[in-house]
C-alpha cells in the first residue's frame, strides 16, 4: 500500500485523458501518462476504475467505492458511447432467429427495465445483473481452479455470446483470459487466430 498525494487529486471519467501509473518497485513513485492529445488547460481525468467495466458494475462500484453517481456522456448513453459493454441479447428476439439488443430504458438507474430495440420485450434490470453476475463469479472461479483450460473457456464463451452482445464486458473478460493461454510465448498479439 502507499499513499499518493497528488495522484489522488485527479477526478473520475469513464472517458479518461490521462492513466495513472504506480511504480511497483522502490522508490514506488507514479507517473501521469496522457491517453489522447489533452488541449492547454483541460482538466487532466483519469479512470478509478478498468475502461472495459460496463455501466452497469462501473455505477455500482463509483457508487459503493467512492460514494458518488457518475452522469458522463458514456454513463448516459445506453450503448455506453457506441462500445456495448453493457448490451444484453435480446432472447425472445432469438427464439425467432432475429438477432436484437436489450438496452436500459433509464441510464441513471441499471435496475429499471431493459427494451429490445426490435420487438419491444422488457426484461428487468436486476434478472440482467443477478446474469452478469453469475457469469462473472464463473470467470473467477475458472481464472483461479480451471486458468489453463481452454476447452472450458470456450465452452464458457460460447454460452455467454448466446446471451451478450459481442462486445459485453463479459466476453471482453473471457477472452482476457483465454489469450495468454493460446498466445505463443514470446510472441506478439498478431498470431492470436481473430475468432476468439
Amino acid at each position: 500500500r502507499g499513499m499518493f498525494a497528488v495522484g489522488s487529486l485527479l477526478s473520475h471519467s469513464c472517458r479518461p485523458n490521462a492513466k495513472l501509473i504506480f511504480g511497483k518497485e522502490p522508490p514506488f513513485t507514479s507517473r501521469l501518462l496522457a491517453r489522447v492529445d489533452i488541449p492547454a488547460g483541460s482538466e487532466l481525468v483519469t479512470s478509478y476504475l478498468d475502461t472495459l467495466t460496463s455501466t452497469l458494475q462501473r455505477r455500482h462500484l463509483l457508487r459503493t467505492g467512492w460514494y458518488f453517481d457518475c452522469c458522463c456522456d458514456r454513463c448516459k448513453d445506453p450503448t455506453e458511447l457506441g462500445t456495448h459493454l453493457n448490451t444484453v441479447t435480446c432472447q425472445q428476439c432469438r427464439l425467432h432467429n432475429k438477432t436484437s439488443f436489450l438496452l436500459p430504458d433509464d441510464t441513471e438507474n441499471q435496475d429499471s427495465g431493459w427494451t429490445c430495440r426490435i420487438c419491444t420485450a422488457v426484461t428487468d434490470g436486476k434478472e440482467l445483473k443477478s446474469l452478469v453476475e453469475k457469469f462473472e463469479n464463473e470467470i473467477s472461479t475458472m481464472s483461479q481452479s480451471r486458468r489453463y483450460d481452454f476447452e472450458a473457456w470456450l465452452e464458457l464463451r460460447e454460452n455467454a455470446k448466446q446471451l451478450f452482445h459481442p462486445s459485453h464486458q463479459i466476453l471482453q473478460d473471457i477472452s482476457r483470459w483465454t489469450i495468454p493461454i493460446i498466445r505463443p510465448p514470446n510472441q506478439d498479439y498478431s498470431v492470436v487466430p481473430n475468432q476468439i
